[in-house]
């Protein structure tokens, strides 16, 4: 019985679809609690790539999650939905599944292709990674 849902968020499109997805079922199951989560995956040397210091690029890049985490707010409220959100570090995979694993999630959902680099073609995609590390239920929406 799904009662928490973990939504996987990094700002592309198909993230916002899953994200549709969950309200969807938030909608028709208003018990529902939903979690917005943007993973930062912080790397020195794409700081240094894209010539800015290490903070400098954390920052930018934990300013991105939350825009990307307030338009998930704003989608909720259209549509009556509470919704909480949380930024994390790391990998996103195992981030995800960490996070699903402390707080309890019994459903994450997530979408089928992010915003991946080079990096993230030759390890698998965190939705693929997902499917193998999660304690619960993984939904990957296309």
């Amino acid at each position: 019985m799904l009662s928490k849902i973990l939504v996987g968020l990094d700002g592309s499109s198909h993230s916002f679809k899953a994200l549709e997805f969950a309200l969807e079922l938030a909608v028709l199951k208003p018990e529902i609690k939903l979690t917005a989560v943007c993973v930062v995956g912080f790397s020195r040397d794409l700081a240094l790539f894209a010539g800015l210091s290490p903070e400098q690029y954390n920052a930018f890049l934990k300013e991105k999650a939350s825009k990307t985490l307030a338009q998930a707010e704003n989608m909720a409220n259209q549509k009556g939905i509470k919704i909480s959100t949380c930024v994390l570090e790391g990998d996103a995979a195992e981030m995800l599944s960490k996070y699903a694993r402390t707080e309890g999630f019994d459903h994450i959902v997530v979408g089928g292709r992010g915003l991946s680099n080079i990096k993230g073609m030759v390890l698998g995609s965190v939705s693929h990674r997902l499917l193998y590390q999660a304690p619960c239920p993984v939904s990957v929406i296309r």
